[in-house]
């Protein structure tokens, strides 16, 4: 019996795959569409191949031109829909609904339209999609591909006859490793859609699909370039969507008259389509909630007798800053680790001190956790070490590792982990360096007296603790920071020049964000631009982006038919001076002038010049190894009080508006050419002894009058040697105060 089931199961799953090919080809009868289908892996003919420039083949006899006219001729009986992604925007106040389909000169097609309720389509809109991609792809997400609309919802079919189809669209595919291009015309229909009666729709979530007998719909993969079934919003209002973490800010205009929807009540939904928060709008027609933090896309529906809108965070295409990656979630631990110094040798020992605190946005607490794992990983896949090291009460760690005398050449990281909480569970990355230090060698001494070195090329960080992704937020518009200062101290106004391409007035919801959102405000421009400032605040601290949101309605009659909007973003810096802390440090006797141990004393006082209780590192080290070409070992006030990333997302039903005429068809590929990053070879000129460090200290404490003293033994080569002090507070009120400086022997007596 077992025997028996398992040649049935073999026999139906050999019987899919040979159907699944058949089943592409009825999609998009095109010889383009088969290969693009099957991973991108390209195994074609010499005529379909010359076609595709596939190959370099040339001299094609007839028979090869032949059947390259008939593979051409396919490419134009593709059809689908030319809409923004699974769903659009539709003023219901329009005269009309139009949808553009593209297809071949002899299409004949049918789509049926339905009516669909909220609670079906928020239902489809979280669900998980359970239809495969290809059989080479993982499972894919589309809310299009989840609904099965029911009869009693259809509304009305609509039919193209491709023969009657005057307009036509270029098009342009994009495939293969190279991005080669083939381009072409196809036709294109208006379609107009209206209810049962003829009238135009009323306002609503309506879904749109192809019908025609035998038409197959494309797999969730294909759905982003070829669409064929389509969800449609039809409304009156806009909805403009800030979301981070446990905050939601939702503002409502009413897209015919640009006027704010006041006190509207706004419902939030999440996974597994749970309603998480409901509320009314403000008289700017603002709402801003909380929602659970362990929510990830949000809907906003907004549904009166007089109004309907939806918001979806996810509909921020265009309007991210400088590329995709500029949203992330705040890391709740910030970490930071560095070494005594930048460069080593084999054989010699590297003095690791780092420090942890649980982040809330620029608040900085002590963690629960009491240790943390380090990994220690060189180049050339050498085998990391891993060793466990106690937190402190300042919230400090601090080791050591021996470089073995054979150790690889080239840049090391160190990697933070958070012990497991359970049995069952296992480590947490929480932060890192990367690279930490670099082990190097000494040059025989027949050549130059140099150490060669290795060095990657910098490129984005995967420590949560550091800096946002590069990008100047400041170029994009409508908003920028006026003149020539970019830093600010608390206290000080900075002021922005806001510019609208419109001409006639429109409403510009201003944010201050890092985080969460700051502050909001909601203005009237009546010209295409003005001045908005801001006072400096401690909130602003170290760094806030200041976000313009502009919409201008409709004008039925006036220069713009459709709802539109802008969007930009400023960044705008500024000094942490209440969190630093001020170094100072002499020698106990006459000014260092010569070898010898001698008894320093430091001093660290706050901004206001009060003595602190600090814990402080000392290293004294050579100055050859301390290179800043490296770039190495950030500082700590870069690490917790530098450049923030930008934690709101922000969304927009007019980012997804369908109602102008669409441009040009643009089908990317799925294959582009694969970079790769090369390591860079740097040659570092240091001393041929080899350089140990002097002295290291991680933990000296200050006490009341934020004095400490160390004794050390001052080397022959004075000159040579650099003194790194570094403190910080434990930051028992949220505020983390830090101080590091470097002094150069001989060091003078304190003033």
């Amino acid at each position: 019996m077992k025997r028996r089931s398992l040649a049935v199961f073999f026999l139906i799953s050999v019987l899919m795959l040979l159907a699944i090919p058949q089943l592409f080809a009825q999609i998009f009868p095109s010889e383009f569409d088969r290969l693009h289908d099957t991973g991108c892996d390209y195994s074609v003919g010499p005529a379909l191949a010359k076609i595709y420039d596939a190959t370099g083949l040339e001299n094609a006899s007839d028979s090869d031109h032949a059947e390259q006219e008939t593979a051409s001729e396919e490419i134009f009986s593709i059809t689908g829909l030319n809409v923004p992604g699974f769903m659009g925007f539709y003023n219901a106040c329009s005269p009309t609904t139009t949808v553009h389909v593209y297809h071949g000169a002899d299409a004949h097609e049918e789509l049926s339209l339905y009516q669909v309720a909220i609670k079906d389509f928020t239902a489809n809109l979280f669900a998980r999609n359970l239809i495969p991609a290809n059989l080479y792809s993982e499972w894919s997400w589309d809310p299009v591909n989840n609904i099965q609309p029911k009869a009693d919802q259809l509304i009305k079919r609509f039919h193209i006859d491709g023969g009657a189809t005057k307009d036509t669209i270029p098009f342009a595919f994009y495939y293969g490793h190279g991005l080669r291009a083939r381009e072409g015309i196809l036709k294109q229909t208006a379609l107009k859609l209206t209810d049962a009666s003829g009238d135009k729709l009323q306002p609503g979530i309506y879904f749109l699909q192809f019908s025609t007998a035998d038409f197959e719909h494309s797999y969730s993969e294909k759905q982003k370039y070829f669409r064929t079934k389509y969800f449609l919003n039809v409304a009156t209002a806009a909805l403009t969507v800030k979301h981070s973490g446990g905050q939601a800010l939702v503002w409502a205009v009413d897209v015919n008259s640009g006027k704010a929807l006041a006190h509207e009540r706004i419902d939030i939904y999440g996974a597994d389509a749970a309603l998480l928060a409901s509320g009314l709008t403000d008289e700017n027609g603002i709402l801003r909630l909380d929602v659970s933090a362990a929510s990830g896309k949000l809907l906003a529906v907004l549904k009166t007798e007089e109004h309907f809108a939806l918001g979806y965070t996810d509909w921020d295409t265009e309007i991210r800053p400088q590329g995709h990656r500029y949203f992330w979630h705040p890391p709740h631990i910030q970490t930071h680790v560095y070494s005594d110094r930048q460069v080593y040798l084999r054989g010699q020992r590297v003095y690791i001190r780092g420090v942890a605190r649980v982040k809330d946005d620029m608040r900085y607490s002590l963690p629960d956790f009491k240790t943390v794992i380090l990994n220690i990983s060189g180049p050339g896949n050498a085998a990391d070490q891993a060793q466990e090291l106690e937190l402190n009460e300042s919230g400090s760690f601090h080791g050591v590792f021996d470089i073995d005398v054979r150790a690889n050449l080239g840049p090391y990281d160190i990697h933070i982990l958070r012990p497991a909480d359970d049995e069952n569970d296992d480590p947490h990355y929480i932060g890192g360096a990367y690279p930490a230090f670099t082990v190097a060698k000494h040059s025989s001494q027949s050549n130059a007296p140099e150490i060669e070195i290795e060095s990657r090329v910098a490129g984005p960080s995967h420590d949560p603790g550091r800096s946002v992704d590069d990008q100047d937020l400041a170029e994009l518009d409508p908003i920028r920071l006026m003149g020539e200062k970019t830093q600010f101290k608390v206290g000080e106004r900075a002021k922005f020049k806001i510019t609208s391409p419109f001409a006639s007035e429109a409403q510009a919801l201003i944010t201050v964000e890092r985080a969460g959102i700051i502050s909001h405000e909601l203005i009237t421009m009546r010209s295409k631009s003005l001045t908005y400032e801001i006072e400096i605040g401690p909130e602003h601290v170290p760094h806030v982006y200041v976000s313009a949101f502009i919409v201008k309605a409709r004008s039925a009659a006036g220069r713009h038919p459709f709802a539109d909007y802008r969007m930009g973003f400023a960044e705008l810096r500024v000094e942490p001076e209440r969190e630093t802390l001020n170094i100072d440090i002499r020698s106990a006797g006459q000014p260092v002038s010569s070898p010898g141990k001698t008894i320093f004393e430091l001093r660290v006082t706050d901004y206001k010049g009060d003595p602190v209780e600090a814990e402080v590192s000392v290293a004294l080290v050579d100055r050859a190894t301390l290179s800043p070409q490296f770039g190495i070992s950030a500082s700590l006030l870069e690490a917790f009080y530098g450049r923030q990333r930008l934690s709101v997302s922000t969304s927009s039903s007019l980012v997804i508006s369908a109602e102008s005429q669409p441009g040009d068809l643009i089908f990317p590929a799925c294959c582009g050419p694969s970079g790769s990053v090369f390591p860079d070879f740097d040659v570092l000129k240091l001393p041929d002894t080899v350089v140990e460090t002097a002295y290291w200290n991680p933990t000296l404490r200050t006490n009341a009058r934020g004095e400490a003293s160390f004794e050390l033994s001052v080397p022959e080569s004075l000159a040579n040697w650099n003194l790194d002090v570094r403190a910080i507070t434990d930051s028992a009120d949220g505020s983390l105060r830090i101080g590091e400086k470097t002094f150069e022997l001989p060091i003078d007596l304190m003033a």
